[in-house]
């Protein structure tokens, strides 16, 4: 891996934001006291392909000086491994399901969340942030996201450049603010191909493929992964830029910086699918008024509590009808864990999947509620996926059990399905109580389909 600097060069803005000017306080809104907030999501990136989190295949130098200056999650997942039901319970603390989001938004509009459902932003507005999204939408992809809490749409998807969130940042400078930043540069294009960044070269055949993608070591999918940890770095360094403003405007000390993704990576097997590998997520935290630095937490964590970790923080009220649970004593090493289970779901991506998971530190348990088979999703062009498909051990594009469990701790690449076996029936009923239990606290309209 070449060697590479640690931001983006800074450019002439090509096109200037609205952020400029400071915005107006809402009518009734509170004086906030607490930190800046500025949540970042990656689009795809799979929980252990950063730098920070032991991958050597590529550099993200400012993330990981992110997690050096903060606090890294080890067992963070996402609530969900497609993007609009997990970025919907990032900003409400809730299911997807609880907030009517069961498919991708843009392809299944019927499930847009209704802007009358608490949001986060909604409620750091309420309290006298000013608020602002850059980059993805698609909690309610046709809708607008001021209904939504948001004072101040920069761009309609992709982010592109640092700019807009740079003057957004100075304009604030006296004034708290809430920023978010919805990368997609690990995301696909619509051709399904990544590009390789010219800035930000990645030899494909120094490519080592995580054991977690469970993929064979093809070249052709080594080459399309050196492209995606390019466009890794590409965003890594736009973040940089960004953490350099918040240094050059002396706000860094009392700004909250989370970064997560929103499912696993783009591969066949993981995205989509409730496995580790589609809903596990890197998770850092780094506020140096509020956190220690340098510390790593084991405990499980949802992205359900992004949400209530935040307004904590900020010393908002909690959200009605959030599920989720305050990060910050976890964070500051007051207690280990914060839950004995997380919960993921898939209703709908494009195709109908529906299945609802549980999972505890050793123990994986899904209930596949139809048959349907995961697909390739964006991979499907491409004829080494599916060949992949085809390869033994694989699960996409094969009709799925009713019910699957893994001993994580023995199996952790959950490849031995002991849903059958007799001498975990015990285990296997008890996380479907506590599954049941949930999906009926949290108003699921999703019945038993089998």
């Amino acid at each position: 891996m070449n060697q590479k600097a640690s931001r983006v060069p800074r450019r002439t803005f090509i096109q200037a934001a609205s952020s400029a000017a400071l915005l107006p306080l809402a009518a009734g809104s509170a004086k906030a006291g607490g930190p800046n907030i500025i949540l970042i999501t990656a689009d795809d990136l799979g929980w252990r392909d950063l730098g920070c989190y032991g991958s050597g295949n590529l550099r993200t130098p400012n993330l990981d000086a992110l997690a050096e200056q903060g606090v890294r999650f080890t067992n963070a997942f996402v609530t969900a491994p497609s993007c609009s039901a997990s970025r919907a319970s990032i900003i409400t603390g809730q299911a997807p399901h609880s907030v009517g989001v069961l498919g991708l938004t843009h392809v299944h509009p019927r499930y847009q969340m209704p802007a009358r459902v608490p949001t986060m932003p909604r409620a750091l507005k309420q309290k006298g942030y000013r608020t602002a999204i850059h980059g993805k939408w698609h909690v309610a992809a046709f809708r607008d996201t001021r209904s939504y809490g948001y004072d101040l749409r920069m761009s309609v998807m992709t982010i592109k450049r640092s700019g807009p969130a740079k003057r957004f940042i100075s304009a604030n400078r006296n004034h708290p603010f809430y920023l978010e930043l919805n990368f997609m540069q690990t995301h696909r294009l619509p051709s399904g191909e990544f590009k390789m960044d010219p800035r930000f070269p990645v030899d494909p055949e120094a490519v080592e493929l995580p054991d977690y993608w469970r993929l064979p070591d093809w070249p052709e999918i080594k080459k399309d992964a050196a492209k995606y940890y390019s466009q890794a770095e590409a965003m890594d360094g736009l973040i940089g830029d960004v953490m350099g403003r918040l240094e050059d405007e002396g706000l860094a000390e009392n700004t909250l910086v989370l970064f997560v993704s929103d499912n696993g990576p783009p591969y066949p097997g993981c995205k989509t699918t409730c496995y580790d590998a589609g809903i596990g997520t890197p998770l850092i935290m780094r506020w140096p008024r509020g956190l220690p630095a340098g510390q790593v937490r084991d405990g499980l964590v949802s992205t359900a509590d992004l949400a209530p970790t935040c307004l904590e923080a900020a010393g908002a009220g909690a959200l009605p009808g959030c599920q989720g649970l305050s990060l910050l004593g976890m964070a500051r090493g007051e207690v280990e864990s914060v839950r004995d289970e997380v919960f993921a779901e898939v209703t709908y991506h494009v195709k109908y999947t529906p299945m609802r998971a549980i999972r505890t530190m050793k123990w994986k348990y899904i209930e596949n509620l139809s048959p349907d088979p995961t697909g390739l999703d964006q991979n499907e062009r491409f004829d080494w996926a599916r060949r992949v498909a085809r390869e033994p051990g694989q699960r996409c594009c094969v009709l799925r059990p009713p019910e699957e469990l893994y001993d994580l701790a023995r199996d952790p690449l959950e490849q031995n399905n002991l849903a059958e076996d007799p001498g975990r029936a015990g285990i296997k009923k008890d996380l479907k109580a506590r599954l049941d239990k949930h999906r009926a606290e949290t108003n699921d309209p999703f019945p038993n389909l089998r």
